[in-house]
């Protein structure tokens, strides 16, 4: 992926199509890939609620290998900085906290799902009984149909969240979804990166400036 790449354009009726090769066409041929990858209709990413920034779509794990998909992902954006080639994607910060081993906290659940933030906040201040909620110590995902659920502690689909575990509960669920719910996605991606981009020298830099 740090080589070269010579970059031919093929027409449906076989023909080479016009360009010259000398930087024009792997930006088009870079920029095609992205814009089909990054398409939230292809499922592969999704966008935020606010201003549709891009973060990997847990449900992708329903995709026959996905984790090689997503390290392909990671190869043509590492081979997109790698070259200087500017991309139209924007990435969520928690999502590139993530790439660069960064913590994402309970505040920044706020950019990816403000509603599960203020969920979250209800929680926390509410002065009723919490068990009248009926919450426990999980989190059910649906997938494609089949119900999904992590545990925040052992037997946690048993255990009823009470006035004296709600804060557990709470910082739980973010560190879920801010943090493992789309692991598998992200670890396969910074691979991919890191086969273009050497680790010790991305991880140099802070969220913005990837």
């Amino acid at each position: 992926m740090k080589s070269n790449m010579m970059i031919k354009f093929i027409n449906e009726q076989g023909i080479q199509e016009e360009g010259i090769d000398g930087g024009g066409l792997f930006k088009e041929f870079i920029t095609l890939i992205c814009d089909k990858i990054f398409d939230p209709d292809c499922g592969y990413f999704r966008e935020n609620e606010g201003d549709r920034k891009l973060l990997p779509n847990h449900l992708s794990r329903g995709f026959e290998n996905y984790r090689s998909m997503y390290k392909f992902f990671g190869m043509i954006v590492g081979k997109a900085m790698f070259e200087g080639t500017l991309l139209k994607c924007t990435f969520t910060r928690t999502f590139l906290n993530k790439l660069l081993k960064k913590s994402n906290r309970l505040d920044d659940l706020r950019e990816i799902d403000k509603q599960v933030y203020d969920n979250l906040m209800y929680i926390k201040y509410y002065d009723g009984d919490i068990e009248d909620l009926c919450l426990y110590m999980c989190y059910t995902d649906n997938n494609f149909g089949a119900e999904d659920t992590a545990n925040f502690v052992p037997g946690g689909k048993d255990i009823p969240v009470t006035s004296d575990n709600k804060m557990q509960y709470i910082m739980h669920y973010a560190n879920y979804i801010l943090n493992k719910k789309d692991g598998a996605q992200t670890k396969a991606f910074k691979e991919g990166i890191h086969e273009v981009i050497d680790k010790p020298l991305f991880e140099m830099f802070f969220p913005d400036e990837i």
